[in-house]
């Protein structure tokens, strides 16, 4: 199945996983992924960095314990201002996270946010 671009209010689920003027703590929100099925996609923007790196993926868990990396649900990581990534990736767990780290350690901090999105469950 498919969805247009004009079906996104109303056939895609839309999550704002970290939205943060500092990210200097892993603040991320679990998700449950119960209403959507799938294939998801998800854009990360970062901004002003003080550190040499930043890295962000999503996992997933079944029970909000247990996590475990996505295929495919990493971005590359960032090294420098301003940087906005699109990935897409399969899920197959009900819960999902984001989880980022600094290269340079707990002390670095930047600005970002992160989008998750999904196609609704359609139910007939």
């Amino acid at each position: 199945m498919s969805t247009l671009l004009h079906d996104v209010a109303s056939a895609v689920a839309l999550q704002s996983v970290v939205q943060a003027n500092s990210l200097s703590e892993d603040g991320s929100t679990i998700v449950d992924m119960i209403d959507s099925d799938g294939a998801c996609f998800a854009i990360q923007s970062i901004g002003q960095l003080s550190s040499s790196a930043f890295l962000g993926k999503f996992q997933e868990s079944s029970d909000r314990i247990n996590w475990t990396d996505i295929p495919g649900g990493s971005f590359e990581p960032v090294k420098g201002l301003n940087s906005l990534q699109i990935i897409s990736f399969v899920r197959s767990q009900r819960y999902l996270r984001y989880q980022y780290i600094f290269e340079d350690g707990d002390l670095a901090s930047c600005f970002g946010s992160v989008v998750l999105a999904t196609q609704k469950k359609l139910v007939p």
